[in-house]
């Protein structure tokens, strides 16, 4: 089996991707602009992901009451349900385990 070797754009996204969300769980709120600009070839992976990582990262379920009835997740910042993360309407919890918790969506 061979090793999976990422190219330098994938490693140059993760680290921005780290940084970005890294400073986000500080407290700052940086723009997408700002890393576009630095990259400007990664553009659109940058304008995709970032916004994905922010809603992620605003969802992190609350202790055991991520799950209200069959619709939404309660975040942990805000306490709001969440019923919809980018274009991806979420119907329930399906499992949980040590890497994370999977969620059944529809795709709108």
């Amino acid at each position: 089996m061979q090793d999976f070797e990422p190219s330098s754009d994938t490693s140059v996204l993760d680290a921005l991707a780290e940084e970005f969300i890294a400073r986000h769980r500080c407290g700052e709120r940086p723009s997408i602009s700002e890393y576009v600009a630095r990259q400007p070839e990664l553009a659109e992976s940058i304008r995709e992901l970032f916004p994905a990582l922010v809603m992620m990262e605003n969802a992190r379920p609350a202790g055991d009451q991520e799950l209200v009835g069959r619709v939404g997740v309660k975040g942990a910042a805000s306490g709001k349900i969440l019923e919809q993360l980018g274009d991806y309407r979420i119907l329930r919890e399906i499992g949980r385990g040590g890497m994370g918790i999977v969620y059944e969506a529809v795709q709108e």
